[in-house]
């Protein structure tokens, strides 16, 4: 006959067999998901190195291509018949005031910055509730510690 403790000790021993065996799945599961992100991150990394180069290059021809039409726009006054230190003179007040405009308009979205006072009450209320009254004075209104008023 079968002894049932060597039926206990080998379906106890197979149990954690199973155990074990779940979880170093568990754990090749998630190493592999782990790298499917490495992996998935690293191309979107090198996709944003292309954008930000191209980008950056695009924004640097642009802003020399803006340098020669403003020159140009000074040669055309000039050209028109004013002296040539009254057309850069010109082309300069013109870009002062296009830059004094774009100042103005950063600083009037900046002061509509608030903070999120949404998430600073709900931090609040959270840390009430969870962190204990460290002043030692009842917080629930003039009466909340004081002991009942028997009699009469």
């Amino acid at each position: 006959m079968s002894d049932p403790r060597r039926a206990s000790q080998s379906n106890s021993a197979s149990f954690a067999a199973l155990i074990n065996q779940t979880i170093l799945d568990a754990k090749r599961l998630l190493e592999a998901n782990i790298n499917l992100a490495k992996a998935e991150l690293g191309a979107r990394a090198a996709r944003i190195q292309g954008f930000t180069l191209f980008g950056l290059i695009a924004i640097g021809l642009i802003a020399q291509a803006g340098v020669f039409l403003l020159v140009t726009a000074a040669l055309v006054l000039v050209a028109l018949g004013l002296p040539m230190w009254a057309g850069f003179l010109i082309v300069s007040v013109v870009l002062i005031l296009a830059g004094a405009g774009c100042g103005f308009a950063a600083w009037r979205q900046f002061q509509q910055i608030r903070a999120p006072l949404q998430s600073v009450q709900q931090l609040q209320a959270t840390a009430a509730a969870l962190l204990p009254d460290v002043t030692g004075l009842p917080t629930g209104g003039p009466s909340a510690g004081a002991p009942p008023v028997s009699g009469g």
